[in-house]
C-alpha cells in the first residue's frame, strides 16, 4: 500500500509552516531593529521593511506548508499564512490589549494573506509524478 514513507498529519504540516513563519519574522525583526537602531536605514522605512517581513514570512511558512496537506496548495499556504496571523493577533492583543484594524495593523494582516496566497499559488505537491504511457504499435 504505502511506500515506506511515513505520512505527516496536516495538523503537524501547519505547525511547521506556522514556526517556520514566525521564526522568520522574527530574524527579519531583529535585522530592521538593528539597522534602524545603526541609523543605516531612516525611521520612515521602518513600516515598509515590517509589512514586507509579513509578506516574506508568511510566504515561507506557506511554502513548507503548501504540499504537505492534503486539501490543496492553496488552502495549505493559507492555513499556514492564518494560523501565523493569528499568533501575531494574539501576541498584540494580549501584550498592548487592542489593535488599530484600520491603520497599520489591518494592512500588516493583509500582507500576511497575500503571502500566503503567493505561497498557495506557487506551492506545488511533493512527489507526485505523473507516468507517461509509451505509444505501442
Amino acid at each position: 500500500m504505502g511506500n515506506g514513507k511515513k505520512q505527516t498529519s496536516p495538523g503537524i504540516s501547519i505547525l511547521y509552516g506556522i514556526l517556520v513563519a514566525l521564526g522568520t519574522y522574527l530574524l527579519f525583526q531583529l535585522l530592521a531593529a538593528l539597522l534602524l537602531v545603526k541609523g543605516v536605514l531612516p525611521e520612515e522605512s521602518a513600516f515598509p521593511i515590517i509589512a514586507g517581513a509579513c509578506v516574506f514570512s508568511a510566504f515561507a511558512g506557506g511554502m513548507v506548508c503548501a504540499g504537505r496537506v492534503p486539501w490543496g496548495t492553496l488552502v495549505g499556504g493559507l492555513a499556514a499564512a492564518c494560523g501565523f496571523a493569528l499568533v501575531l493577533v494574539s501576541a498584540g492583543l494580549g501584550i498592548w490589549g487592542s489593535i488599530s484594524w484600520t491603520g497599520k495593523g489591518g494592512i500588516q494582516l493583509l500582507c500576511i494573506l497575500a503571502g500566503g496566497v503567493l505561497a498557495g499559488l506557487l506551492g506545488s505537491k511533493r512527489g507526485r509524478r505523473v507516468k507517461k504511457r509509451s505509444k505501442r504499435r
